[in-house]
């Protein structure tokens, strides 16, 4: 008896450990994202900016 009742404690244990290990992983895959979104916005806004200072500088 006293097996059996290890054994679902070891497997909730388990199945806990791994429900907060994926949640993790998944969210820091997640802000990865964002975070090479929010560069790929900043680093095309940079080159948008440069051209239109470019352009103007010539027109003047």
């Amino acid at each position: 008896m006293s097996l059996a009742v290890f054994y679902c404690l070891a497997n909730i244990l388990l199945f806990t450990l791994l429900f907060i290990y994926s949640t993790s992983y998944i969210a820091s895959k997640s802000n990865k994202n964002k975070n090479i979104i929010k560069h790929n916005i900043k680093h095309n806004l940079e080159k948008i900016y440069n051209l239109n200072s470019y352009k103007d500088s010539v027109h003047n």
